[in-house]
């Protein structure tokens, strides 16, 4: 009889097992996501809904979120969910399974909210990366084109631009912002290339005056800039009609000329054919 009793004490002592189920926090972290997310996405829960306002751009097909909870275990479709660890498809609705020590369990659904975003910030062509320019040109981004009223006086040209594009090419060939040279003597197609694959094309055409170009070879290639203003040296010129004007190459003789200009910088020059 006092076996029972005992053992009938220790009983009605146990815990009850915890019915606690609960998301406590859901965001996406950008240093988990690399190239996949443009910044940190932290999610907005309201009852069990999980709103999370992502970049149109972003690679929502398998993203790695960071959470915390109460309960026992997170899943998604009978998949164990690690914080920090498990990736999962966010291209629609996902449905997360948090469940309690007395095996009940609470549902929550993610929605994202895909916001509009900017592929091409800026587009310009700086003076110093452009030798024939007199000052720097911006040039102005209006749908998928990409619009400049200056007329250039040369259509090779070096654009510098700013973009969250993962990639940019022309061509097949990739484009590097203030390094990569391009002739726009023909509308040029720009390709960018974003997180979640999507290829943005924007068309830019431009206006020129071209000049024609003078290139003067001394007969001796060690003579780097002509001497004198006294004697001739025996050369060849050169004339690149940049496609309007006839091209020319012919034997020359050159010196300098001029009084004050002949200290100048770029120097004056006397040609005899």
């Amino acid at each position: 009889m006092i076996i029972l009793l005992l053992f009938s004490a220790c009983k009605d002592e146990e815990t009850p097992l915890s019915s606690t189920k609960q998301l406590i926090s859901y965001s996406i972290q950008k240093s988990d996501n690399q190239g996949k997310i443009k910044n940190d996405v932290r999610g907005s829960i309201k009852g069990n809904v999980i709103t999370m306002s992502m970049d149109q751009y972003d690679d929502l097909k398998s993203l790695i979120a960071t959470f915390k909870y109460e309960g026992t275990s997170v899943s998604v479709n009978g998949v164990g969910q690690e914080s920090g660890i498990t990736s999962n498809d966010f291209s629609r609705p996902l449905m997360i399974l948090v469940e309690a020590e007395d095996g009940s369990r609470e549902q929550y659904t993610v929605e994202v909210v895909l916001k509009d975003a900017q592929v091409l910030s800026e587009f310009r062509f700086l003076r110093k990366d452009n030798a024939l320019l007199t000052a720097d040109v911006s040039c102005t981004i209006e749908d998928e084109t990409i619009v400049s009223s200056y007329t250039f006086p040369q259509s090779k040209l070096i654009p510098v631009f700013m973009t969250d594009a993962v990639k940019v090419m022309v061509d097949d060939v990739e484009q590097v912002s203030g390094v990569t040279e391009i002739d726009f003597a023909s509308p040029v197609t720009y390709q960018f290339v974003m997180r979640n694959g999507e290829v943005v094309r924007y068309i830019l055409t431009l206006d020129f005056i071209l000049i024609p170009q003078f290139t003067i070879t001394t007969e001796d290639p060690s003579i780097t800039e002509i001497p004198s203003k006294d004697y001739y040296l025996n050369a060849t010129l050169t004339v690149d009609g940049k496609g309007i004007y006839e091209n020319y190459t012919g034997k020359t003789e050159v010196k300098g000329r001029g009084n004050s200009t002949w200290g100048y910088p770029k120097k004056p020059y006397r040609l005899k054919f």
